[in-house]
């Protein structure tokens, strides 16, 4: 009873927060420019907060700061900018009560662009491999939960390296092309973290309202037992009744030498009410290499209420349910979240 009056409580406190028209996408985050260098330098930021209950008696609820990063960027000249982004975070683990504290660079790269086909980035980056890990913030996306290929990292988040990308139209179509040569993710992934990568991402979009892409990335496991791995991450995202409703989809196929592959994908509902609310709908499954024994299957369905009443302020409910093959380890679990961009 106490749970469902603080939910009802919280639901009818957004639903009571002053609102503003404003078009709910997947933009890149504003930022607010600083006088300092002739103007040259942009800063801006976003954090955001969490309140996580996992609905096991075994883990404490959780309540923090989850997010919060820095972003710099500096023109150097028309062609030429850098880019550093900082964060610190706090994250609760999935399956125990401890967290993760983290203060890191995240990305620092110098960027050169000749003109829209063709661009270059050296240095740290995120990863191009899909549609979910190149926007990178919880802030951007519909839901608090990360997709379960997206927890177990199949793919580092990052890389460290050169990426050369572009795109091209074809009247009203676009592709976007993406290729990386990476010496590490830049991450503690454990013994792998400074494997040598090559990838790339293509995506075609056409209409506006469709989009189709696939991913590739390859790395030698130098000091694991799975030999080369291949990661191949085939996508599609289509917009429909009136860009009311979309449906999107990931799917991953790991294949590794010397063990068995994985495959995991999730696919998702989102319905957009209005602009500023919305319901979305997502489900997950595949193989668990975070707990044990690995490999146990896990699916995952999480329903999400989102309301953005402002461009720079934003709220998330969360229901996640969390089935594993082996039944001891499944949870249900309870999230508010907000987020703010400054």
């Amino acid at each position: 009873m106490a749970r469902l009056i603080f939910w009802s409580c919280l639901f009818m406190a957004m639903m009571t927060w002053p609102s503003s028209a404003q078009d709910v996408t997947d933009s890149p985050l504003p930022v607010e420019k600083s006088s300092f260098l002739k103007d040259r330098l942009e800063v801006g930021g976003w954090f955001d907060i969490l309140l996580l209950d996992q609905g096991r008696d075994a883990v404490d609820d959780y309540f923090n700061l989850y997010h919060f990063y820095t972003t710099f960027n500096l023109k150097l000249t028309d062609s030429m900018n850098v880019f550093t982004e900082v964060e610190y975070a706090n994250i609760p683990e999935l399956n125990s009560s401890d967290t993760e504290v983290e203060f890191e660079i995240d990305r620092a790269y110098l960027e050169y662009r000749s003109d829209q086909r063709f661009r270059l980035r050296l240095g740290k980056f995120n990863t191009p491999a899909g549609i979910w890990k190149p926007i990178h913030w919880s802030v951007l996306v519909d839901t608090i939960a990360l997709p379960i290929m997206e927890q177990n990292d199949y793919i580092p988040t990052s890389s460290v390296g050169v990426e050369l990308f572009g795109r091209k139209y074809f009247g009203e179509s676009e592709l976007n092309y993406d290729f990386l040569f990476s010496i590490g993710s830049g991450d503690d992934l454990g013994d792998n973290s400074d494997s040598e990568a090559v990838g790339g991402d293509f995506r075609y979009i056409f209409r506006e309202r469709y989009t189709l892409g696939i991913s590739y990335y390859n790395y030698k496991d130098v000091e694991g037992e799975n030999g080369s791995v291949n990661g191949i991450l085939s996508y599609a995202d289509i917009h429909l009744l009136a860009n009311r409703l979309l449906w999107r989809t990931e799917f991953l196929t790991l294949t590794r030498s010397d063990t068995s592959d994985i495959k995991a994908f999730y696919s998702k509902l989102k319905y957009q009410i209005n602009r500023q609310l919305y319901l979305n709908y997502r489900f997950d499954r595949a193989d668990d290499e975070n707990i044990e024994p690995k490999g146990d299957e896990h699916i995952m369905r999480v329903a999400t209420l989102g309301y953005w009443p402002k461009t720079f302020l934003r709220f998330k409910l969360e229901y996640a349910d969390h089935k594993f093959e082996n039944d001891s380890n499944s949870f249900v679990q309870y999230a508010a979240w907000m987020g703010f961009i400054f």
